[in-house]
């Protein structure tokens, strides 16, 4: 995978530029059809580039996913730095950046909503959400639940995953601000509250 702390802003320019072709071609005829020969051609560099970054398709496909998961996961939890615990009914709207973030890079976030997208996007995004509610935002009816099978994370990361998905298939219909107050709403149906994980809350 492509470790993008550690490559030239030279490098993460072609490595995004492989990126967008990804997206631009996934959306526009779908991933099944797309060859490494359409991805070259449409990227304005060689075949030597595109191996020099990758092993093949499925290779761009994973790193495309791992940076997309990466970079959401951080988007979201951006307003909680350096809390240790959050009150979801007075938090505003405009406090959260992540559908801001969404709607800014909606040329990958499209691919949600596509049906032959690329390999296993969907599920990390929902997987990524899940590990957030599970790991880092700690609600405090979560201790009630079946250590086996967590309904309240899973309610709400699927009620966040929804609200994104329908929210990307409206074309960008309601605002960010006013999109995120539904999110509030699933956040705060049966709690509140939520402690910050201390190895987050420090970093």
């Amino acid at each position: 995978m492509i470790d993008h702390k550690n490559i030239s802003k030279k490098q993460q320019h072609t490595v995004m530029d492989f990126y967008f072709v990804l997206a631009d071609m996934t959306a526009k005829n779908g991933y099944s059809m797309l060859s490494i020969s359409e991805i070259v051609s449409h990227s304005g560099y060689n075949r030597a580039t595109f191996y020099k970054y990758f092993k093949n398709k499925q290779d761009l496909a994973n790193s495309f996913v791992e940076y997309i998961s990466h970079e959401f996961y951080q988007e979201c939890l951006h307003p909680f730095n350096e809390k240790e615990q959050i009150n979801f009914n007075r938090m505003k709207p405009q406090e959260f950046t992540i559908f801001h973030h969404i709607m800014k890079h909606s040329h990958f976030y499209r691919l949600l909503i596509v049906n032959d997208t690329v390999p296993k996007l969907q599920s990390s995004i929902i997987e990524t959400i899940i590990t957030i509610l599970q790991n880092e935002l700690l609600f405090a009816n979560f201790q009630d639940s079946s250590p086996i099978f967590n309904s309240n994370a899973f309610y709400k990361a699927y009620g966040f995953y929804g609200l994104i998905h329908e929210w990307i298939k409206s074309d960008f219909q309601i605002s960010p601000n006013l999109i995120m107050k539904d999110l509030l709403t699933i956040f705060t149906t049966d709690n509140s509250k939520a402690n910050i994980q201390s190895s987050f809350s420090s970093s």
